[in-house]
């Protein structure tokens, strides 16, 4: 049976709208300050899962900080962010698992007010799977600024260093369901810049091939730990509706199959899984 995903988007979107219109009134115009608050300096992601494979080779991750707030497009000058481990909350091991070459960093204009800070990740010597978590501190900024404060909901990045084995799911595949068993063939998969995998559809085609809706595509994102698929919902259209979100699944590298497991909350589907077979 054919479903029409826009039919249920209707209602979503009008509670969403009615919740805009009472969230509006409920604000002092007196007291909101919108557009007049202080520049920010902030960690671009405050927790991340960051996996390397244990290759024996030395990696690198780039710890992204930012200049946000009313006047980034008109701020001037040059921003030094200094920035620590946060030892209460790092199990990683300095000169085993990481070094930070260096702790401060300047955001100007040439870089657009975003900058990054290598970290080295150490691979040799470690087995996988294994979990480290290494967390940043931005500690103080030195600005002519007068209005150019530290974010307190970004002032912290926790990295969930994910030791993972070898595996090699570039190619393309033939991919299908239980839900509509449609077999489909030029699936792409990719390695990404964050150590995980895109898939250009990642919910076996549920939303694409077993609805109506044709012209959606359910692209996303995973990460496997030595042949297990972390649960996942860096998909298109998972995080807002519930469409195909990953909870586990395996890859199997000899016969290049991948399997996901999958819930379905918006068409009442439920729990299904997905088969991808490299070409």
């Amino acid at each position: 049976m054919k479903i029409d995903i826009f039919k249920y988007l209707k209602p979503i979107f009008l509670l969403f709208v009615s919740t805009a219109v009472l969230s509006s009134c409920l604000l002092d115009d007196d007291e909101t300050d919108f557009g007049t608050g202080p520049d920010f300096i902030t960690f671009a992601r405050t927790e991340v899962t960051a996996p390397f494979e244990t290759d024996g080779e030395a990696k690198t991750y780039n710890l992204t900080i930012d200049l946000r707030g009313p006047g980034r497009e008109t701020f001037k000058g040059d921003i030094t962010v200094n920035i620590e481990i946060d030892n209460n909350k790092t199990t990683a091991v300095d000169g085993v698992n990481y070094s930070l070459p260096t702790t401060s960093v300047v955001l100007n204009e040439e870089n657009e007010y975003s900058t990054t800070i290598p970290v080295t990740i150490f691979t040799a010597g470690i087995q996988a799977p294994e979990e480290k978590v290494l967390a940043f501190n931005i500690t103080t900024i030195s600005s002519d600024s007068n209005k150019l404060v530290i974010s307190d909901t970004g002032k912290t990045s926790v990295v969930n260093i994910s030791y993972i084995c070898f595996a090699d799911l570039n190619g393309t595949y033939i991919m299908t369901n239980s839900v509509c068993d449609p077999q489909v063939s030029g699936i792409t998969i990719t390695k990404n810049e964050e150590g995980g995998w895109d898939l250009s559809t990642a919910d076996g085609g549920l939303l694409q091939y077993c609805t109506s809706n044709s012209g959606l595509v359910n692209s996303g994102s995973i990460i496997i730990v030595c042949g297990e698929v972390l649960a996942s919902d860096d998909l298109s259209f998972c995080g807002n509706y519930g469409i195909g979100c990953i909870t586990g699944g395996t890859w199997d590298e000899n016969s290049g199959t991948l399997t996901l497991q999958h819930n379905d909350a918006l068409f009442g589907y439920g729990d299904y899984t997905s088969t991808y077979i490299k070409q």
